[in-house]
């Protein structure tokens, strides 16, 4: 009987690690709500600064102390690469102020363009 309610046991464990593993996988890990995936998504299409999307920014910027490094559109500056790594940004749903995750290739070609 032991030995039944034992393997009964490891099953259930090794189904409950694997639910984490696949959760593991989507954005909402990041801590992004369901609008900050889908302004992911428009970053994708090329749509970046709407309003709502510099308002959003400003306001994850402002929650978290970053608004010192956010250039007017409130994407961060090269500042906050400088003095931090962008594994920063994993967390929190700060994905949205990265302007590489938004597409730009760096502020410099942007300049030369």
């Amino acid at each position: 009987m032991k030995k039944k309610i034992y393997i009964c046991m490891s099953i259930l464990i090794v189904f409950i690690l694997s639910l984490s593993i696949v959760r593991a996988n989507t954005m909402d890990t990041y801590g992004m709500s369901v609008k900050e995936m889908e302004m992911m998504e428009e970053y994708k299409k090329g749509n970046i600064n709407t309003d709502e999307f510099i308002e959003l920014r400003k306001a994850k910027a402002g929650e978290y102390g970053l608004l010192d490094y956010c250039d007017s559109t409130y994407f961060l500056s090269e500042d906050f690469y400088d003095n931090y790594s962008d594994a920063y940004l994993i967390k929190n749903g700060l994905m949205i102020l990265d302007r590489y995750s938004a597409g730009f290739e760096t502020t410099v070609d942007v300049m030369e363009s």
